[in-house]
């Protein structure tokens, strides 16, 4: 059996690691023939994260990159895309896909913002996401909210497929000072440096982890800011009290981002503060694995709350039996596969 995976972002980066690699894993230990390609190289995923004018030599790579692409999309039993292959207006690979052999569409983020924007013009808005949905074979939606969308507007099969994370064999050993911690990307930035700037006179006995966005830190706080890499968010959250999840709702994809900051933390046995939304909801039980906040109020009680050691033990370790419980990234793996398995020619 050939299988065939494409992401527009590197392995490296936490969503398309955390996404393709458990099942392909799997795959490859059947004997599977598992060929995987990404848009972006590993080595200039920085530089697209920076965005802006660093962008254009990544973009000129990933699409010189496409020919690799197309001379590995014969002969197929079955693809697997994660989001999408491109991170621009174009569906070519996706479309010479569907012609060779049916394709899964594995969406972990709802990337299909009715708005006009430029952004809407560049990386092709609703209609490139309405494609992929109507063509796809079936398609493995991250959270609920993404499944809901995926029903409401076609009748492929939908089969809601969490975003797992390893689970580290012993959980975090915070100790003194105290340690939150955030893990992210240049996107989501603003997300945690509003959030910084609004409890900036309530953070005075914390150090802040931030991995993986360059923020704007208020003065006075004592924030430590990380380029991502696994080896330095292993590092961050094995030493942290607990984790924070802000989310803007006014954004317009907010409401469907997954829980995977939720899912990671606790894995660590770290209780989670986190914006009140439908996924996060689903992964975080309040007031027992943390809490779900809406204001300003919500997220000083909160950091009052976990400053408590024995809360913040009884909250983290049943955080971390619920994502051994529910989240296990083998048991999904293993799920994933049975789906696969099913177009072997």
């Amino acid at each position: 059996m050939r299988v065939w995976t494409g992401a527009a972002y590197a392995p490296t980066t936490a969503s398309t690691r955390l996404r393709l690699d458990p099942f392909s894993e799997v795959l490859r230990s059947r004997n599977v023939d598992v060929c995987h390609w990404t848009f972006l190289s590993a080595e200039s995923s920085s530089d697209w994260a920076a965005g802006g004018k660093k962008r254009i030599s990544p973009a000129i790579g990933g699409f010189a990159r496409m020919n690799a692409a197309k001379q590995n999309t014969s002969h197929l039993d079955v693809a697997v895309i994660q989001r999408e292959c491109v991170p621009f207006n174009t569906l070519f690979l996706e479309k010479r896909l569907a012609l060779k052999a049916p394709f899964i569409w594995d969406i972990d983020d709802s990337l299909w913002s009715n708005g006009v924007s430029v952004s809407s013009f560049i990386r092709g808005g609703a209609r490139k996401y309405e494609y992929l949905l109507a063509n796809a074979a079936e398609v493995w939606a991250g959270n609920q909210v993404i499944a809901d969308w995926c029903v409401s507007m076609s009748d492929t099969p939908v089969f809601l497929v969490p975003t797992t994370s390893p689970i580290p064999t012993a959980p975090a050993q915070p100790a003194l000072p105290r340690r939150l911690a955030w893990v992210g990307t240049p996107s989501t930035g603003p997300f945690i440096e509003k959030l910084l700037a609004e409890l900036q006179f309530d953070l005075g006995d914390w150090i802040v982890d931030i991995v993986g966005a360059n923020i704007q830190v208020p003065a006075g706080l004592n924030v430590v800011l990380h380029s991502w890499s696994q080896e330095t968010e292993e590092k961050v959250l094995s030493r942290a009290w607990a984790g924070l999840y802000p989310i803007d709702l006014s954004h317009p994809l907010a409401l469907g981002k997954s829980a995977l900051k939720a899912v990671l933390f606790g894995g660590y046995g770290l209780p989670t503060i986190a914006t009140r939304t439908t996924s996060n909801a689903d992964v975080i039980l309040d007031g027992l694995t943390g809490r779900l906040v809406g204001n300003k109020a919500g997220w000083k009680n909160a950091l009052a709350e976990i400053s408590v050691i024995n809360i913040r033990d009884e909250w983290g370790s049943l955080a971390r039996k619920r994502m051994i419980d529910l989240y296990n990234p083998e048991k999904w793996a293993e799920f994933q596969v049975e789906r696969i398995m099913n177009y072997k020619r």
